[in-house]
């Protein structure tokens, strides 16, 4: 029973994130630590609630890490 409450608990601490790494390549990233780091960051934002849906993080990924002239 205390596990569950553990897991209970720290799911909200650490959201399901709205990226994977699989989004990423669709954008054109290439694999490697740059991932994690993305990927630390989205969850960042996610348990700040500045980044809540997939439309959110992906327009955050373009700004921040890609940079796009279009």
């Amino acid at each position: 029973e205390k596990l569950t409450q553990f897991k209970e608990k720290n799911k909200t601490l650490s959201p399901d994130l709205l990226l994977s790494g699989s989004d990423l390549i669709k954008l054109g990233l290439k694999p490697g630590p740059i991932f994690s780091k993305i990927l630390n960051q989205l969850e960042e934002h996610q348990l700040e609630e500045t980044i809540l849906t997939y439309d959110e993080a992906i327009k955050w990924v373009k700004n921040t890490f890609l940079k796009e002239t279009t």
